[in-house]
């Protein structure tokens, strides 16, 4: 009863605030929904740290500050939610009217589709074994600095959605199948790159586009049965996974230690790194802690901010990463631009603008978020709305834990990859050059599944 009584009244009431607004726009807008709630699990998790932890939280390499910085950190924070929820109500009001119609093409084919991510897992296998000897959790120059490998790898948690998404509307028993088998494979390569560098942000991407797929194609009546049924197996498989990636990176990767984290997984709550403690440091409470470090020494550079957004949203600049940046400042002996200490999205408003980022990051993370949706999600075809909605949603975390460029950049290197994979072997894509679309045809979904955004 102590511990609950040291609360602030602030933070309460924050996260009142939050749950009151998540719920409101999760009946909406189950993608946005995403997006808002990871924003808040990487500042809820900071503050919990803060208020329980604060010795473990100071060894995260960023100087805490003291009450009033704190109080800084806290009002930026809040006032910014506040914004980003109003600029939301604002924007779905006058823009929801506006849908794209379908384009259909008769050359498609899922041969072809599956040939071409045949070949892609075969080119990411190769760039895999031509550099395993110098990947690991601590060392990912090779990943990161590599620039086909670090696309392709950032492509494939969206392949494999849409592996699962050709699946689900071929018609023919044998295509299922198949896609089924190269699903399979697609997962295995996906998790040996996993398995070695340690790379935990797919436990989140990969169950968010399965969780809004099914929930966008699912019927109403349904939700409550075995819709969340489906819900909790992913989540459960993605938590073994997890504990198998979490024993790897400790080095004991012999099949017994794996078998044994795996068939007894509460034996392990008594290690720091898998009790509840050690996992809420472990991906959490460090990236929000860079907006409480330019708060407290007034970091902020409105045209090396603004550069780095410009250049930084086009391929083959080389521009450093606002994360990069920051991460120098607090401690320029780092040697490698990936290295740092994570990134929050609400610190690009506050470099860039100082205390008016508040209206800048309700602002830009909302209307970027619109850009998307506009374009990609508010289709009138419910299996292709469901596709780009689970996409869309995947890239949360690339949203909320980097800059606003990756609005632009992921569109790039993910959305428009997507939907061409997506048009070669089902044959849709959106129709940018038409608004309306005159009653359902063969091969729509109207008439199958209920409309959910």
């Amino acid at each position: 009863m102590d511990s609950l009584a040291q609360i602030p009244l602030s933070l309460v009431l924050f996260v009142a605030f939050f749950f009151v607004t998540f719920t409101y726009i999760f009946q909406r807008d189950v993608v946005f929904s995403m997006f808002y709630l990871l924003l808040f699990v990487y500042t809820i998790f900071t503050e919990i740290a803060n208020l329980y932890f604060p010795d473990i939280l100071a060894q995260q390499g960023i100087p805490l500050g003291d009450a009033l910085d704190w109080g800084g950190y806290n009002f930026f924070i809040r006032s910014s939610f506040i914004v980003i929820f109003l600029t939301y109500l604002l924007a779905y009001d006058n823009l929801k009217g506006f849908r794209f119609g379908i384009h259909r093409t008769k050359i498609k084919s899922i041969c072809a589709f599956c040939i071409l991510i045949a070949c892609y897992d075969l080119i990411l296998c190769y760039l895999y074994w031509s550099n395993v000897q110098d990947l690991s959790y601590a060392q990912q120059t090779s990943l990161k600095e590599n620039g086909l490998f670090r696309n392709m790898y950032a492509l494939s948690p969206s392949i494999l959605i849409i592996i699962w998404h050709v699946m689900r509307t071929a018609g023919d028993s044998l295509k299922r199948n198949i896609l089924a088998a190269l699903l399979v494979i697609h997962a295995f390569v996906l998790a040996l790159i996993i398995s070695k560098t340690g790379q935990r942000e797919v436990f989140l991407t990969i169950p968010i586009g399965f969780f809004v797929y099914s929930y966008m194609t699912a019927p109403k009546r349904k939700r409550i049965t075995w819709y969340w049924l489906k819900v909790f197996i992913v989540l459960l498989v993605a938590a073994y996974v997890g504990i198998a990636v979490q024993v790897v990176r400790r080095e004991e990767i012999s099949l017994l230690s794996l078998a044994f984290a795996l068939s007894q997984p509460w034996v392990l709550m008594d290690d720091f790194l898998f009790s509840p403690t050690g996992l809420l440091f472990q991906d959490y409470t460090g990236p929000s802690l860079v907006l409480l470090y330019s708060i407290q020494s007034g970091f902020t550079d409105f045209y090396e901010g603004l550069k780095s957004v410009l250049l930084g949203s086009l391929p083959l600049t080389g521009q450093p990463s606002l994360g990069s940046i920051v991460a120098r400042e607090i401690n320029p002996a780092m040697e490698y631009e990936w290295q740092g200490f994570g990134y929050y999205f609400l610190h690009e408003g506050y470099f860039i603008c100082g205390w008016w980022g508040i209206l800048y990051n309700g602002l830009v993370f909302t209307l970027g978020y619109f850009f998307w949706k506009k374009l990609f999600i508010d289709v009138k075809d419910l299996r292709l709305k469901a596709l780009f909605g689970a996409l869309v949603a995947m890239q949360a975390i690339e949203i909320v834990r980097g800059q606003s460029s990756n609005f632009i950049r992921n569109t790039l290197y993910i959305i428009i990859p997507s939907l061409i994979l997506n048009y070669i072997a089902t044959g849709l894509m959106p129709g940018y050059f038409k608004r309306r679309m005159a009653g359902a045809r063969a091969g729509d979904y109207q008439g199958k599944i209920e409309s959910v955004t």
